[in-house]
């Protein structure tokens, strides 16, 4: 059984209420997964933490999500369904990934004219 991209969202005002819900949430996931003699990769899987500069400055520095006792990685970006979030729900980190990506795409394009002699153009129309 596969659950990729499998996004497990909790929310809460205290940051001591939302670690113990999350983990009591990841414990019934466990349990479940473990019912239908499947496992997480706990390799794989991420904590992020979304909120205000504010409300993530409140954040004690062990807030820790454990899978069966084994804490996981906390992030502060994640792509999820092709899409890079960051802690803040800015669009800085997929409008980086987005644009590196296609900048290398270009200059593999011209690497590949220049390999096989050929000469860009680009047409201009004009009306």
């Amino acid at each position: 059984m596969y659950a990729d991209d499998t996004t497990l969202t909790s929310s809460a005002e205290d940051p001591y209420v939302l670690e113990h819900k999350t983990n009591y949430d990841m414990n019934l996931i466990h349990s479940w997964l473990t019912a239908k003699k499947s496992t997480p990769n706990v390799k794989k899987t991420k904590c992020m933490l979304i909120g205000s500069g504010f409300k993530l400055s409140q954040i004690h520095n062990d807030f820790t999500v454990k899978v069966h006792n084994t804490p996981l990685d906390r992030v502060t970006k994640q792509k999820t369904i092709g899409v890079y979030i960051d802690e803040s729900l800015s669009w800085r980190p997929h409008i980086n990934a987005t644009s590196t990506a296609g900048l290398c795409n270009l200059k593999a394009c011209k690497h590949s004219c220049t390999i096989c002699n050929l000469v860009p153009r680009v047409s201009h129309l004009t009306a």
